[in-house]
C-alpha cells in the first residue's frame, strides 16, 4: 500500500508541476522541489509548510477568467 500511495503522490505532483510550469516556471519548480525534498525526508511538517507556500504562490500569481471581481473583493 505504501508504494501505491507514493506512486499516486508522484503522479499528482507531476501533473501539478506540468500545469504550473506553463504559468510560473521558476516558482513552480522551486515549490515542487521543496515539497519533494520534505516528502523524501519524511518531514510531514515540512511537507505541509512547502504546500502552504506553493498554495500562496498560486493564489498570489494566478487569476482565472471570471474570478477577477471575486479576487479583487477578497484582497
Amino acid at each position: 500500500m505504501t508504494i501505491r500511495v507514493g506512486e499516486t503522490l508522484l503522479q499528482l505532483i507531476e501533473a501539478a508541476l506540468e500545469t504550473s510550469m506553463r504559468s510560473l516556471p521558476e516558482t513552480a519548480l522551486k515549490d515542487h522541489k521543496a515539497i519533494y525534498k520534505a516528502f523524501k525526508a519524511g518531514d510531514s511538517a515540512g511537507i505541509h509548510a512547502a504546500i502552504a507556500v506553493s498554495s500562496e504562490s498560486w493564489e498570489t500569481n494566478l487569476t482565472y477568467e471570471g474570478d477577477s471581481d471575486l479576487s479583487a473583493a477578497t484582497r
